[in-house]
């Protein structure tokens, strides 16, 4: 008698566990298929964006030019008082 009910518990769990892993494995697979299709959305979205605008990075000629004068005077600065310094020396 012992055995009998223990051989009904056994498959009882046995279904219970297979069900259990039928169940969890769906359920992986459906999640799985709706997070690659919001990752999906979410990168055709972004291709349509450029991602950098290059007209904010472009810098005029004029503007170079005056930085180029202002590093030129600093650079003259700087060498006169490091002649100074040798001079002293």
């Amino acid at each position: 008698m012992l055995r009998a009910i223990e051989k009904n518990f056994f498959k009882i769990v046995q279904r219970l566990g297979l069900l259990f892993a039928i169940l969890s494995f769906a359920a992986v697979v459906v999640l799985g298929v709706t997070s690659y299709q919001k990752i999906n959305t979410k990168v055709s979205d972004q291709i349509d964006t450029p991602v950098i605008n290059f007209a904010d990075y472009q810098n005029p000629i004029s503007a170079q030019e005056a930085k180029i004068t202002t590093d030129l005077k600093e650079n003259n600065a700087f060498n006169q008082a490091f002649d100074e310094q040798v001079a002293d020396m």
